[in-house]
This record gives C-alpha cells, sequence and structure tokens, in this order.
C-alpha cells in the first residue's frame, strides 16, 4: 500500500472514528472503502472510458503483461 497523508475536520474525524468503532475496522480502511465507492461513481467512473474498467484486472499477477489475453479473454491469442 501507499501511504498517504490528509486532513480532517473535527466532525469529519469524529464521524469517522465513530464508524470504524460500530463496524469493527481500522479508520483507514473506512476512508479506503469510501474512496472507492466514491471514485467507482465519480466522473472517473469506468461508464465514461471503458478503458479504465481494465485496470487492476490482473493485480497481483506478475505475469500480466505477457499473459494480458488469458486475463482478458479467458485464451491466449495465438
Amino acid at each position: 500500500m501507499i501511504r498517504k497523508q490528509i486532513y480532517l475536520d473535527e466532525r469529519t474525524q469524529a464521524m469517522l472514528r465513530k464508524a470504524a468503532v460500530v463496524r469493527g475496522v481500522s479508520e483507514s480502511e473506512i476512508i479506503r472503502e469510501s474512496l472507492r465507492e466514491y471514485l467507482r461513481k465519480s466522473a472517473v467512473d469506468a461508464g465514461d472510458n471503458p478503458l479504465l474498467e481494465l485496470i487492476g484486472l490482473a493485480d497481483g499477477r506478475e505475469d500480466a503483461s505477457e499473459h494480458h489475453d488469458v486475463y482478458l479473454y479467458g485464451k491466449d491469442k495465438d
């Protein structure tokens, strides 16, 4: 993961703390989930650009650049 630093006003911090306690997860997890959801729904949504749907498709696969056809289409291009 990549570390980011943000500033929150006191009200937002209190809401974040409460949400984390209620859900039993870290404040960082709440922020990550919220940001993912926001970006999914925002103008950066893949609906505006179908290529954005490919981002993260092969996360964790070290051979994705070599075998992208398998991950995209389920078979080798050959």
